[in-house]
C-alpha cells in the first residue's frame, strides 16, 4: 500500500470515530442537560419563551 493511500484511509477513518464520539458525547452529556435544564421553556411541547426552541434544529438556527 503506497503511503498516500495509507494516509488518506487513516484521515478518513478517524473521521469517521470522531464523529461517533461526538455523538455519543451530546447523547451522553448534553442532550439529559438541556432536557433537565432548558426544554421547559424552551421546547416545542411546552411554551417557548423568547421565540428559541432547543429541540429541533430550525428553533435554533
Amino acid at each position: 500500500m503506497s503511503p498516500r493511500i495509507f494516509i488518506i484511509a487513516t484521515i478518513a477513518l478517524s473521521s469517521v470515530s470522531h464523529a461517533a464520539d461526538d455523538t455519543a458525547f451530546f447523547e451522553n452529556r448534553v442532550r439529559p442537560l438541556l432536557i433537565e435544564r432548558c426544554f421547559e421553556c424552551h421546547s416545542q411541547e411546552k411554551k417557548i419563551k423568547g421565540g428559541l426552541a432547543l429541540d429541533s434544529r430550525p428553533g435554533w438556527q
